[in-house]
């Protein structure tokens, strides 16, 4: 923020009063302030003027009773020239008080450009089972905020907001079968993008086949290690990280 300050003798009716103008301009708004005037009766108020021409034609942006103006209808990128002139209780104008300039910053930029997603993790076309990996590499004109990993189109997990994006996903708490993955990203604009989907297939070691015997033969298995039951009961048995997964039959081995 910087302040300018120059003092000028005042003249006319003011009793030799130093005057002086000092001025910030921040966004679109310029703030003018200035050291008051004195008269031998009385200042009542200020009238500020603004030109975009140094040295005029000034235009009156108003008046005040104090020593501060706010020029709220100031544009972006534009440079100001401003005066100030006091008036006494008598209605009698001073001179105006020595120019001063100020240029406002440009408009700030709005972001409108999305981000760009894209799943890195689990493959398309996949099966899965137990703890996966999910992953997705994300990118963004300004800065990515984070990323929404979702199942089957509901919040997979919360959202990661530190590169990489990743998270854990356990697919035990998931029905066997397919499903979809997706990764959506956000920036700080609130721009957002959903990545291609992902498909793949749930598979906890569930069975592909029901029992028509008491041997292996002829079955498909998938994950763990499977073997007959050695206890005399009618069930073929698997291991697998969720536990044991047991199928029974209704009568006897064929």
């Amino acid at each position: 923020m910087n302040i300018f300050r120059k003092k000028i003798l005042g003249i006319g009716f003011f009793a030799l009063a130093l005057f002086a103008f000092a001025l910030v301009a921040s966004a679109a708004t310029v703030n003018l302030a200035w050291d008051a005037a004195t008269d031998d009766i009385g200042v009542s108020l200020y009238e500020v003027s603004r030109s975009t021409v140094s040295g005029g034609t000034y235009s009156v942006l108003g008046t005040t009773a104090g020593t501060s103006f706010s020029d709220i209808t100031a544009a972006n990128s534009t440079t100001y020239y401003y005066v100030v002139r006091a008036r006494d209780t008598s209605g009698q104008w001073g001179s105006f008080s020595n120019q001063i300039s100020a240029t406002t910053p440009a408009a700030p930029v709005t972001d409108t450009q999305s981000p760009s997603v894209s799943l890195t993790a689990p493959t398309n076309g996949s099966t899965v089972s137990g703890s996966v990996a999910v992953s997705a590499s994300a990118t963004d004109n300004v800065g990515v905020a984070g990323v929404q990993f979702k199942l089957d189109g509901a919040n997979l997990g919360t959202e990661d907001t530190t590169s990489p994006y990743s998270i854990t996903w356990s697919t035990t708490g998931t029905s066997n079968g397919t499903h979809t993955v997706t990764a959506v990203a956000r920036d700080a604009a609130g721009n957002t993008t959903l990545s291609a989907v992902t498909t793949v297939a749930v598979n906890n070691g569930l069975f592909s086949d029901n029992f028509e015997d008491g041997a292996a033969d002829g079955w498909t298995v998938v994950g763990g290690t499977w073997s007959v039951g050695t206890d005399g009961s009618r069930v073929y048995s698997q291991t697998n990280t969720s536990g044991d997964a047991w199928a029974y039959k209704a009568a006897s081995w064929n």
